[in-house]
């Protein structure tokens, strides 16, 4: 993803890549620069439990057109 401070901030649908290669649609919320790199705080929904995690920026993707029809 591109730098966060070149975005405006607001929520983002984003894929974010958890541990074992899973992929899950996610919100994020904000991004902090961590020690490493920046870092975007997400929110995801799994099998009915909604996780907050810090996740690398590597592990997030925005979520472009997915094809559905308004």
């Amino acid at each position: 993803m591109k730098s966060p401070s070149t975005r405006t901030p607001r929520v983002r649908h984003v894929w974010a890549t958890m541990s074992g290669g899973y992929v899950y649609p996610g919100l994020l919320l904000c991004w902090r620069r961590g020690e490493s790199g920046w870092e975007a705080q997400v929110a995801i929904a799994i099998r009915g439990t909604v996780l907050i995690r810090w996740l690398p920026d590597s592990q997030i993707r925005p979520i472009t057109d997915d094809g559905w029809q308004r």
